[in-house]
């Protein structure tokens, strides 16, 4: 059994607690607080770099298996306007260094996510909302693992995969080298296994 969620540091224990009972867990960062108060996403140019410094204190939090989506925000891409999109990309390529560097330095994988490609989230660049190019692009040069996920919130979702496999081709292309060289899909449907923790014993294994 496994639970995606978002880090804070207000609530590390509910976190720890909710890790003693799973089988892995899941950094999906899609919200970064701060204290009480939400920082804002649309249009703000210093968003991808407050996202970072957030995932990054999820992993050290050792919390976490797995980085969902890493590039999740890039697809506020479409809100930035005027003098601060050069800004917002600037930060972006920060973002990312921080992001593949602590998951470098603590070896936890990445994750190429199909959800925008399943529903065919294509944004004004004619790029996927994420997983996007720039990222991976820079990803390539550090040496991380990478794995690939569905993110089906319904039964739904797999009806689109090949579709949702063809988009996101170029992207795993980059970082083909940092796949992890297992077949999760077909573990997870193998009735045989009783024990869940062998999928996060193969992601952890270097291969």
């Amino acid at each position: 059994v496994g639970f995606e969620a978002e880090f804070d540091p207000m609530k590390e224990g509910i976190l720890e607690e909710t890790k003693e009972k799973a089988d892995y867990m899941i950094l999906g960062q899609h919200f970064i607080k701060k204290g009480m108060q939400m920082v804002s996403q649309k249009g703000n140019p210093n968003y991808p770099l407050e996202y970072a410094e957030m995932v990054c204190k999820g992993i050290e939090s050792g919390l976490f298996d797995i980085v969902a989506h890493p590039d999740y925000f890039m697809s506020l891409r479409d809100t930035i306007s005027g003098d601060n999109q050069a800004i917002y990309e600037e930060n972006c390529i920060k973002a990312t260094h921080m992001i593949c560097q602590k998951a470098e330095e603590i070896g936890i994988p990445l994750e190429i996510n199909l959800s925008p490609a399943l529903n065919n989230q294509i944004l004004h660049d004619e790029n996927l909302a994420y997983p996007h190019p720039l990222f991976w692009k820079i990803a390539n040069d550090y040496d991380i693992k990478v794995v690939k996920g569905i993110d089906a919130h319904s039964i739904s979702a797999f009806q689109n995969l090949d579709k949702g496999q063809e988009l996101i081709t170029n992207i795993e292309q980059m970082v083909s080298n940092k796949m992890i060289k297992a077949n999760i899909i077909q573990l997870l449907q193998d009735k045989t296994i009783q024990n869940y923790k062998k999928l996060i014993n193969l992601i952890k294994k270097k291969y």
